[in-house]
């Protein structure tokens, strides 16, 4: 196999293991072929969990993590965790948001560069 049929392989792999878990996400995409989950706060840790010691995904880096301000509604911290799966080649973003007088769980426990 060539490298692009090994990445549209996984790719449709990803897909089919984020199936399993739609009834939790809240919507998931494609964009410039990386991956962005839209999930609701309290999701954070269980679906960062799966995504890292899932055996067929294996985004084992968390690379960035970026917060926009949006100063206009009551979800008003928009906050984008950049993954990265050095196994497969492959970078993931999970995005949710936050009220401002909410406090966000740390990451930390499970990528230390979360810290």
């Amino acid at each position: 196999m060539n490298p692009e049929e090994v990445s549209n392989l996984y790719k449709s792999n990803i897909c089919s293991v984020l199936n399993t878990v739609t009834c939790s996400l809240t919507q998931y995409l494609t964009k410039n072929g990386e991956f962005l989950l839209k999930i609701a706060p309290f999701q954070l840790i269980s679906i960062s969990y799966f995504l890292r010691f899932h055996l067929q995904l294996k985004f084992e880096q968390l690379t960035d993590i970026i917060v926009n301000d949006t100063l206009k509604n009551n979800k008003r911290f928009e906050i984008y965790y950049f993954f990265f799966s050095p196994i497969y080649n492959q970078r993931l973003i999970v995005y949710t948001y936050t009220p401002s007088n909410t406090l966000m769980i740390s990451l930390s426990t499970i990528y230390n560069g979360a810290n």
